[in-house]
């Protein structure tokens, strides 16, 4: 009875921190503006993201290295005090509160929605279908792996090394995968990416050294973070925009569902043909995938392409702009989406102090300038903008109301911007977050007491 009572309580604590933890990023997110000033959010989000990425690569590393020289017991007491500390310094940071919550409709409204929004999108089914058989593969390794480590390696703490070698694969590829993601045909590269993933997989039982499945596992990772990238800007080209939000939560629970699925079936295929010839079926299942699937979402091309070439001017000029730097395609594609071009004549004034803060805008024609409201009942003249300029994001990133009223000089033109869609775009929205951090804490939470 003990045993089962102290798996219990285990399983109950993973669920309390995971649903903590899931916490993390938006608080961050929401809380830069405040600590940094809202003309360096930008650069401080991308920093985040960038730490982020490290500590995900890092973090199982460090974990295997301390399980070497010490036990799981003293080593998760270690850890629970670096939580502590950061605790402690909470307290420290600016407050802040971010207005206009929106209310959410019912959970079940939600789903059928996001089933809707499948049933309008071409290629969209046969693209979840592969993402359900590739993420049971991926729950599936998350255990084949520990039995890697313990049987074939003959060392049991090295999952955190062969979990952090994807991280490697997958910070390596980053640089090169947007690439992929603006062609406009995507479903190949998609499949490939897929296979790239399964491959290596069934692979992963030859090497009888870390070092040699360490090499399998970076090719894994290119292939991972290829699959993230290229899932999240098909889906964002097919889907319609108004129900993105809904796909992307049934994407999410089907992601989790499937992974859950997969680690509890893997002990029985490897129970039942053993641990090499197991890890070839899972992989090979996924690769089967590829093959059955690739016909079907082939539709979903010509939306993608259409979609691709339709922003792909918008998008250029977005990618001009140093407060949209290093946005992935598919949010860049988001952004240009939505814009809305304005003409507007000498004098008229876009934006006036103290307003609520609504859009952003980009100047495409013309000469502008912004002032601020002196203490004698003047102005005083911030700064003049022409094209490829932009105004009003510190209201934006700050949360709250116009800092300067900002009028137009001469007649021109500007590109209007949804304030949300500007702050998913870089803040990393809800939706569609940093791939690589998302395929590493699956793989971390795949893993999560395993080791131990």
């Amino acid at each position: 009875a003990l045993p089962i009572c102290s798996l219990v309580i285990g399983l109950l604590l993973v669920v309390l921190a995971e649903g903590v933890g899931a916490a993390h990023r938006p608080t961050v997110l929401s809380v830069i503006p405040a600590l940094v000033g809202e003309r360096e959010a930008a650069t401080a989000n991308a920093t985040f993201g960038g730490l982020m990425q490290l500590s995900l690569l890092a973090g199982p590393a460090l974990a295997a290295a301390g399980l070497a020289v010490t036990t799981p017991s003293r080593l998760l007491v270690a850890v629970a005090a670096a939580f502590v500390v950061s605790a402690a310094l909470v307290p420290r940071l600016a407050r802040t509160q971010v207005d206009g919550a929106e209310s959410r409709g019912s959970i079940l409204g939600s789903i059928v929605e996001g089933i809707r929004g499948l049933a309008q999108s071409p290629g969209a089914p046969a693209i979840l279908a592969l993402v359900a058989v590739s993420e049971f593969v991926f729950g599936a390794e998350g255990v084949a792996q520990v039995l890697i480590a313990a049987n074939r390696l003959g060392r049991p703490a090295s999952v955190g090394i062969l979990v952090a070698a994807v991280g490697l694969g997958g910070l390596i590829a980053a640089p090169f995968v947007p690439r992929l993601a603006e062609r406009p045909r995507l479903v190949v590269p998609f499949v490939l990416a897929n296979l790239l993933g399964a491959i290596p997989l069934m692979l992963l039982s030859l090497p009888r050294t870390v070092p040699g499945a360490v090499a399998i596992l970076l090719v894994e990772g290119c292939g991972v973070i290829a699959y993230e990238v290229l899932l999240i800007t098909l889906l964002q080209r097919i889907v319609p925009r108004a129900l993105l939000g809904r796909v992307f939560g049934l994407q999410e629970g089907l992601v989790i569902g499937s992974q859950v699925i997969g680690a509890m079936c893997a002990p029985v295929i490897i129970g039942v043909v053993g641990l090499r010839m197991g890890v070839v079926v899972i992989g090979g299942l996924l690769a089967v995938a590829c093959l059955l699937l690739w016909r079907p979402m082939s539709r979903a091309d010509a939306v993608a392409e259409l979609a691709a070439r339709r922003w792909a001017p918008y998008v250029t000029v977005l990618r001009r702009l140093a407060i949209l730097d290093g946005v992935p395609q598919a949010l860049l594609e988001q952004v240009a989406e939505s814009i809305v071009e304005r003409s507007v004549r000498a004098g008229e004034v876009l934006i006036r102090e103290g307003d609520v803060a609504d859009l952003l805008y980009v100047v495409r024609d013309g000469s502008y300038e912004a002032v601020a409201a002196t203490e004698d009942g003047g102005e005083r003249v911030l700064s003049r903008m022409g094209p490829d300029a932009w105004f009003g994001e510190i209201g934006l990133l700050g949360r709250r109301r116009r800092t300067a009223t900002v009028r137009a000089l001469t007649d021109g033109t500007v590109w209007t911007i949804p304030g949300p869609v500007f702050l998913e775009a870089v803040e990393g929205g809800p939706a569609i977050a940093d791939p690589l951090q998302r395929t590493m804490l699956r793989r971390l939470a795949n893993h999560g007491g395993e080791a131990a």
